[in-house]
């Protein structure tokens, strides 16, 4: 079980871009979860091709997903999608 970093860029303390909300499609539910990842669009297009799990808020399971099943949105949107 290999689980992102909230930051991708935190340990470097810059990006190269507008930060967004990384996003996956609950399976249960089919709506999008935020996964609790910020990241800019240069460093999502970097991250390894890893099995990430969350604990999804919308039907209470685990999720597991790689970034090739994830997007970006907006932050402000994704924290509207949750609620």
């Amino acid at each position: 079980m290999t689980a992102l970093p909230r930051s991708v860029e935190a340990s470097k303390g810059k990006h190269e871009g507008p930060m967004a909300s990384v996003m996956i499609l609950c399976p249960d539910t089919r709506r999008e979860v935020y996964t609790g990842i910020e990241t800019d669009e240069a460093s999502f297009a970097k991250l390894p091709d890893v099995i990430a799990r969350m604990h999804c808020p919308l039907c209470g399971n685990e999720h597991a997903w790689t970034k090739h099943k994830a997007w970006l949105a907006e932050p402000a949107l994704a924290r509207k999608r949750v609620a």
